[in-house]
């Protein structure tokens, strides 16, 4: 029997750092297989057996190239034994994942090329997504297939555009917050406050003072000022200060705002003041992603149901 064995020192359990876990598993990669050509790796993106996955496959195939193997989070043995077999390696942008993969792009880098790649969030963000591999790959297909992919959804799309324009959507940045609107990658790559505008959100910021040293305006005019010149420039974006540091339940009430975005559901905070949530989950990528997340999005400012629930009468006998 030549089966291989992998040999994890660390226990293999939530305390285990990631990049050790990945160092550790990757170990079953063979490194005399052939490199194949217009291959490719896809690592940090999706689960083996997702959505995502799926389109991705279909639509890698139509430009000529064919996903080597799927990694972070999902493993198989299979596909760490024929990593190296892949001429292109796309690493996720989002900080979580470099810092997760760090150690084995560290092993690999003399024998393969990695690319970092951002994450595709949105219909803009997918074809820059598959553009980028079809040049990296070295793949003869035109660009105008990639388009041919989005054709069939851009008239549902445009119809849920107009549905999501009459809507706004809050996020609530404390200073030591900011960053994650100015540097996608610190937000698992999802950039938000473009996403949001891409699909027809009004976007309201709402720049609290969590410390006394802090001022909502002075962080309100570095957002403006980090964010990229289409969205400080956008009349769609609105930053606006919050003073005190008290709780943000009041000025969430206060907002003209239909849903908040949070990191934490169910947000209690957001729902008692009668506005929808929505999280990093909520946004899935690709283009069929971007179909359903606008959908869920656009269904969810209209739901309203918060705002009737909180003022609504009290039913005799319950709490």
């Amino acid at each position: 029997c030549s089966l291989p064995v992998a040999f994890l020192e660390l226990t293999v359990d939530e305390n285990t750092p990631m990049e050790q876990f990945w160092a550790q598993m990757m170990q079953l990669a063979r490194t005399d297989v052939p490199v194949e050509a217009q291959t490719v790796n896809l690592v940090g993106f999706t689960a083996e057996h997702s959505s995502f996955a799926d389109e991705a496959g279909e639509v890698l195939a139509s430009l000529g190239i064919r996903i080597n193997s799927l990694l972070v989070p999902s493993f198989r043995t299979e596909a760490a034994e024929r990593f190296c077999a892949a001429a292109v390696t796309a690493v996720s942008s989002a900080e979580v994942v470099a810092e997760e993969f760090r150690l084995v792009r560290r092993r690999f880098k003399s024998r393969m090329r990695f690319e970092d790649v951002d994450p595709p969030f949105g219909p803009a963000a997918t074809r820059r997504f598959y553009r980028r591999l079809l040049l990296a790959c070295g793949a003869s297909a035109a660009g105008s297939a990639i388009e041919a992919c989005w054709k069939p959804l851009r008239d549902e799309w445009a119809q849920w555009r107009l549905r999501a324009s009459a809507h706004t959507a809050a996020i609530v940045v404390a200073p030591q917050e900011a960053e994650y609107l100015t540097r996608p990658r610190k937000l698992y790559g999802i950039p938000l406050v473009g996403l949001l505008r891409e699909m027809g959100f009004s976007v309201l910021i709402l720049c609290t003072e969590r410390h006394a040293s802090d001022d909502g305006h002075a962080l309100a005019r570095s957002l403006r000022d980090g964010l990229p010149s289409r969205l400080g420039e956008d009349a769609g974006v609105t930053l606006t200060a919050v003073p005190g540091r008290g709780p943000i339940g009041p000025a969430l009430a206060r907002a003209e705002a239909a849903m908040v975005f949070t990191e934490y559901p169910p947000d209690r905070r957001i729902t008692d003041a009668g506005k929808m949530f929505f999280h990093p989950r909520d946004i899935e990528l690709g283009f069929r992603g971007a179909m359903r997340t606008i959908f869920r999005l656009t269904r969810l400012a209209e739901s309203g149901f918060p705002l009737d629930f909180r003022t609504a009468p009290a039913v005799p006998g319950l709490p």
